[in-house]
C-alpha cells in the first residue's frame, strides 16, 4: 500500500496574531495568503511556527538584540514597518487594479469587434473615437481622456487577446463536457466566403453547474471531400 502523502496546504493553518511581534511577519492579503517578513519581504508559503521562527532567528539577529520582545521601542519599529507594508501593497493593488480594468476594456472592445466582423485594425479608430468624445464631454477630467489614451488597443494586442479568451473558452467547454452525464452533436455543412466547404459541430448538453441545458458552437473545421453524412462523420471522428 502506498504511503499517504500529507498535504500541508489543506490543513487549514492560521496565522496568528502575535506572531507579528514575536517574528515580525504579517499575512499578505490577496487570494492565497502568504506570511511576508516586514524586514526583509521574504514569504513563507506554509504558516508554521517553526518556519518562521527559524528565519527570524537566522536573518534578523541583531534585530533581536537591539529591540527586545515587548519592549516599546520594538513595538514602535514593527507598527513603522506594518505602515510602510500597508502603503507599498496598496500602491500595488491600485496599479494592478487600473490595469486589470484596462485590460478589460481592450477585451470588450475587442468582443464588439469580433461581432461585427470588422477588422482589428479598426480598433485605433474606435480609441480615437472614444478620445474626442471624452474631450468633448470631460474637458476638465483630463484622467478620463488619459485613461482611454492608456488602453491597448494594437491589432497586434488585439489578435493575441482574441486567441487566448478563444482558448480559454475551449478549454472551459471541454471541461463542461466531460462532467456532463450526456452530450449530442449536430454537424452542418456550409461554405465560407471563399467557398471552401466546412463543417460546424454543435453541441447541446446538461451544464451541471447552471443545471440547465446549453448548445455552444464546438469548432469549425476545414472540409475536402464529398458531402454525404458517411463523410462527414469520418472527418468528425479524425479531428
Amino acid at each position: 500500500m502506498d504511503p499517504k502523502i500529507r498535504k500541508v496546504d489543506s490543513e487549514n493553518r492560521k496565522f496568528l496574531t502575535r506572531w507579528i511581534e514575536q517574528y515580525c511577519f504579517t499575512l499578505s492579503d490577496r487570494p492565497k495568503p502568504v506570511s511576508v517578513c516586514l524586514m526583509c519581504n521574504k514569504t513563507v508559503a506554509i504558516v508554521k511556527t517553526a518556519n518562521l521562527k527559524r528565519h527570524y532567528e537566522t536573518t534578523h539577529q541583531q534585530f533581536h538584540k537591539n529591540f527586545p520582545l515587548s519592549s516599546e521601542a520594538r513595538k514602535g519599529k514593527l507598527q513603522a514597518y506594518l505602515t510602510s507594508y500597508k502603503k507599498s501593497t496598496a500602491l500595488l493593488v491600485r496599479c494592478m487594479s487600473e490595469q486589470e480594468k484596462f485590460t478589460e476594456a481592450a477585451l470588450r472592445v475587442c468582443w464588439t469587434l469580433n461581432n461585427h466582423q470588422k477588422p482589428f485594425s479598426e480598433s485605433e479608430v474606435v480609441k480615437e473615437c472614444k478620445s474626442e468624445v471624452a474631450t468633448t464631454l470631460f474637458e476638465k477630467k483630463k484622467d478620463i481622456v488619459a485613461a482611454i489614451q492608456d488602453i491597448p488597443l494594437s491589432a497586434r494586442s488585439n489578435t493575441r487577446r482574441t486567441e487566448i479568451s478563444a482558448s480559454d473558452n475551449k478549454s472551459s467547454l471541454l471541461e463542461l463536457l466531460q462532467k456532463a452525464p450526456c452530450y449530442a452533436i449536430a454537424l452542418d455543412e456550409s461554405c465560407d466566403i471563399v467557398d471552401d466547404e466546412q463543417i460546424s459541430i454543435f453541441v447541446r448538453f446538461f451544464d451541471i453547474k447552471s443545471k440547465a441545458f446549453r448548445e455552444e458552437l464546438l469548432a469549425i473545421l476545414p472540409f475536402k471531400g464529398k458531402t454525404r453524412g458517411e463523410d462527414l462523420f469520418k472527418n468528425l471522428m479524425n479531428s
